[in-house]
């Protein structure tokens, strides 16, 4: 351990804490897992919102009560007409939560997008430790590294790909097979996490019907990016989860199959968790009534969408 000072304490200096209040809910029933909260909300003496990541806690992973406290500090920011400052020691999804805690990526960014639209400022400092699924993936067995990852082209090229359907008004079918993102450090550099994070910012708010179906493996942020849609279909061999069984395996320390039952990755748990709308064996014809029935719901479906993937999932496994 540092015996060097935190150089966040003067920032924190005379804040106020903001009361989030929190589920503390173990959503996929972890065995003896305990919800515990690494982000905090504080006003400081400035009257600016601040974001605080405690890194002591689950090495500062973004489990279900770490979005709503980051949805939390958005809003109040809002409420007040005042920045938003994020101090991120990020450890990656909580595991222990599975793709409850996944579906917190597209919850943070429609906070963030409210605060852009209500033209506030977000200055977000990314301090060391911050981590997240580059550790995990890159620690164990080299299996598909490279392989099946977008890079931040990828998500450049589908997000181009969302507004164009936005703008000329056709239909969106996001075909969703990946381990994740390509973790590696050139795609780091070269803007990974912004290029995912518009991505999914031009699926959320695209006016255009969307349909998600995925039919192999959905791992982590890189898939949620293409599959946060109107409605999310899964095929009996696919999964979603916030990482794939190796990664799970390689950082949890278990072995791959124990990984695989407590993640509840498989396409019944993500329809009870209600991630996905419905388990189906693809045909072009299928597809094609899915989507017939998006266009007929008309332009409110972007509130619906919005509602959807704003909450959190509807109950415990």
């Amino acid at each position: 351990m540092s015996d060097t000072p935190d150089w966040r304490l003067p920032v924190l200096e005379g804040a106020s804490a903001v009361d989030v209040p929190a589920a503390g809910r173990n959503p996929i029933a972890w065995p003896g897992y305990t919800p515990r909260q690494a982000v905090g909300v504080w006003r400081l003496r400035s009257g600016i919102i601040a974001a605080v990541w405690d890194f002591g806690v689950f090495g500062g992973s973004f489990g279900e009560d770490d979005a709503t406290a980051l949805v939390a500090a958005a809003r109040e920011a809002v409420r007040l007409r005042v920045p938003l400052l994020t101090l991120v020691r990020w450890g990656g999804t909580r595991l222990q939560e599975g793709v409850a805690a996944l579906v917190g990526i597209p919850r943070a960014r429609l906070a963030l997008l409210e605060l852009a639209e209500a033209r506030l400022p977000h200055l977000s400092v990314a301090d060391a430790p911050t981590t997240g699924g580059v550790v995990c993936r890159r620690s164990g067995r080299r299996r598909r590294d490279i392989g099946g990852r977008p890079t931040p082209e990828g998500y450049r090229l589908a997000a181009r790909g969302y507004r164009l359907a936005d703008r000329l008004g056709i239909p969106v079918l996001s075909l969703v097979d990946t381990p994740g993102a390509d973790p590696g450090p050139a795609a780091e550099k070269a803007g990974l996490a912004p290029a995912i994070g518009e991505a999914l910012d031009a699926l959320l708010t695209c006016r255009a019907p969307t349909l998600a179906l995925v039919h192999g493996e959905g791992g982590s942020g890189g898939a949620v990016a293409a599959a946060a849609a109107d409605l999310v279909l899964m095929t009996p061999d696919a999964y979603l989860a916030a990482i794939g069984p190796e990664g799970a395996a390689a950082t949890l320390r278990r072995p791959p199959p124990q990984c695989a039952d407590l993640l509840r990755l498989t396409p019944a748990d993500s329809l009870a968790l209600g991630v996905v709308d419905a388990i189906v064996t693809p045909s072009p014809a299928e597809v094609a009534r899915r989507l017939r029935g998006l266009v007929a719901e008309g332009p409110e479906r972007v509130q619906r969408r919005q509602v959807r993937w704003s909450a959190t999932v509807p109950f415990a496994l």
